[in-house]
């Protein structure tokens, strides 16, 4: 084992600083799995990318660790090194640079000084050696540690498999965390974070996720099919006296579920990697909060525009996003008018929902505790009630407790839901 001692250009006071931007911590484990992807994307003999996280919570903050574990391509001294150096990053030079995820070198000191204070990087490259890396931001800003210790071993057959069960990759491991990391938090926003990745993409095979063993699997909204309209568009601005184009592309629909109004609008990535969940600001006029009407509404664009350093929104106050939500109005309003009065889709909801009645009459096994034709009755009311009108959803809830009045089976909370619907 050789062993050394580095003094980060970072100014040791400011580790701590850093953590204090904007990022919360599922933005946070977001940059450590855009670092993964990077690396994968980056190596052109790609194997299928794993990435693990693993998190240890205790009832003291200073017991609670997150791993965060990959099998991509590794780092060499020279990369393990400069991860502490505040805006470092030669990805801007790498022949794909106009695919990968990172670009300020920001996203690990701010990811991980957000997270906790006791860092460990260990990354391989091949089968001889690893590397390790050892920083504890508390203890630099404190002037109790002088800088980050950086030690080489060889590989042995327990490291060879220290990487998802390979000898390549990188592991991070930080302990002393400075707030409680939610795991129903990180299920909630990983699985829309990185849907575009969870599936087969341009890169490769869909990448795999876990958290504490459980798969991310990507999320799938439960869309009206008629109400489905897929989204491509430009938008133009001028900076600087140079003419830019963007592109935006997507789509936008209705879902069966509502979802409450702090989570309805559409979700904004950058090359697959979600920046901005929730956006109203597309379909509503400016300053005009979200409003119950559009809790239905979801959709999700992927834009080519610039991301704040911390990745955490875009530039708003750029030329650039104000042409985008201009465009994007322009694009939106007449779609969503159209969702709102589709003729095909009324007729054809009416249609499903008497064949759907008739089916209920026939068949009354439905009629108990639990059957899954519960589900689908609601789904049918609140469709109905969106898209057609009150009458014909209160109808179409009266001929179901038509049914059922003389023998009602049907548990009283799956009741609450279709009177609530």
């Amino acid at each position: 084992m050789s062993k050394e001692v580095y003094i980060p250009e970072l100014d040791m006071s400011a580790f701590k600083k850093v953590g204090s931007t904007n990022l919360t911590n599922w933005q946070a484990v977001n940059e450590l799995i855009a670092n993964s992807i990077d690396s994968w994307i980056l190596n052109t003999d790609r194997e299928k990318l794993e990435v693990s996280i693993d998190l240890n919570s205790a009832i003291d903050l200073s017991d609670s660790e997150i791993i965060v574990t990959d099998n991509a391509s590794g780092m060499s001294k020279e990369d393990i090194i400069r991860c502490f150096n505040l805006f470092y990053s030669d990805k801007s030079k790498e022949k794909m640079s106009d695919k990968i995820l990172g670009f300020f070198g920001f996203g690990f000191k701010g990811a991980t000084s957000k997270l906790g204070n006791d860092i460990t990087i260990i990354s391989s490259q091949n089968t001889k050696t690893y590397h390790q890396i050892k920083a504890n931001y508390k203890l630099l800003e404190d002037g109790k540690e002088k800088g980050i210790t950086y030690a080489e071993f060889k590989h042995d057959s327990k490291s060879r498999k220290l990487f998802n069960g390979g000898y390549k990759g990188t592991k991070i491991i930080i302990k002393d965390l400075n707030t409680p990391v939610a795991e129903e938090v990180l299920l909630y926003f990983l699985p829309i974070s990185w849907k575009k990745y969870l599936n087969i993409n341009e890169f490769g095979s869909p990448v795999l996720i876990t958290l504490n063993n459980t798969k991310i699997i990507p999320p799938s909204f439960n869309l009206i099919d008629e109400t489905v309209y897929d989204l491509n568009y430009e938008f133009s601005w001028k900076e600087n006296g140079i003419n830019h184009t963007g592109r935006a592309k997507g789509y936008v629909g209705l879902r069966f579920d509502s979802m409450s109004m702090s989570t309805q609008g559409i979700n904004l990535y950058r090359r697959g990697q979600l920046i901005k969940p929730f956006e109203h600001s597309l379909y509503m006029a400016k300053g005009v909060a979200k409003h119950n009407d559009f809790n239905y509404l979801v959709g999700e664009l992927d834009v080519e525009l610039s991301a704040t350093t911390t990745k955490t929104d875009f530039n708003t106050d750029s030329p650039s996003w104000e042409a985008f939500i201009l465009q994007s109005k322009k694009e939106l309003k007449p779609i969503v008018d159209q969702i709102k009065n589709n003729e095909e889709a009324i007729n054809n909801i009416i249609k499903s929902s008497q064949w759907f009645i008739s089916f209920l009459e026939r068949n009354m096994y439905w009629n108990d505790q639990h059957n899954h034709n519960q589900l689908r009755i609601t789904r049918v009311i609140e469709c109905l009630r969106l898209l057609v009108s009150d009458e014909e959803a209160d109808n179409f809830y009266n001929n179901v407790y038509e049914l059922i009045k003389d023998n009602n089976q049907v548990n009283i909370r799956t009741l609450n839901f279709w009177k609530n619907a």
